[in-house]
């Protein structure tokens, strides 16, 4: 049998005389994590915590899951460049840890965070002094 045009080889269609391959479409960038408690329609929810220190960092942390638990539709997505992991893990938040690195390699912080900020160009921000703040309510916070 002849084939003119391409050729199935597992998954992929090739092209024999080219050497291309179709583009494979993406699929849509979804905030939240697998292990996490969140919908597969819920959206993003940015907090932006560079220059916070670990202290301010966690007590916001705290502030943030009290409003965020009004608001099931939401995934928050911290960006820090504070590295405490173990703490992030528990929480169930996407992180975006955003390192201040030495001079061979300072300009990776400044284009990751014009990555994060198209990645997500349509979500909410709100600064980390926003979750150290009492009686505030997330429907106060978000306008959409």
């Amino acid at each position: 049998m002849r084939v003119t045009a391409g050729r199935y080889k597992g998954r992929e269609l090739e092209y024999p005389r080219t050497g291309l391959r179709p583009t494979q479409q993406t699929e849509p960038w979804l905030p939240g994590l697998k292990h996490a408690e969140t919908g597969v329609q819920s959206a993003a929810v940015v907090i932006w915590a560079v220059g916070a220190n670990e202290e301010q960092l966690r007590d916001a942390c705290a502030g943030f899951q009290k409003l965020l638990a009004e608001a099931p539709g939401r995934s928050p997505v911290l960006i820090t460049d504070v590295a405490d992991f173990a703490f992030f893990s528990r929480l169930g938040w996407l992180v975006e840890y955003v390192p201040a690195l030495s001079p061979p390699a300072s300009d990776y912080r400044e284009r990751k965070q014009c990555y994060l900020a198209w990645r997500y160009r349509d979500a909410p921000a709100l600064p980390v002094s926003l979750g150290l703040r009492r009686n505030v309510r997330i429907e106060d916070l978000l306008i959409d």
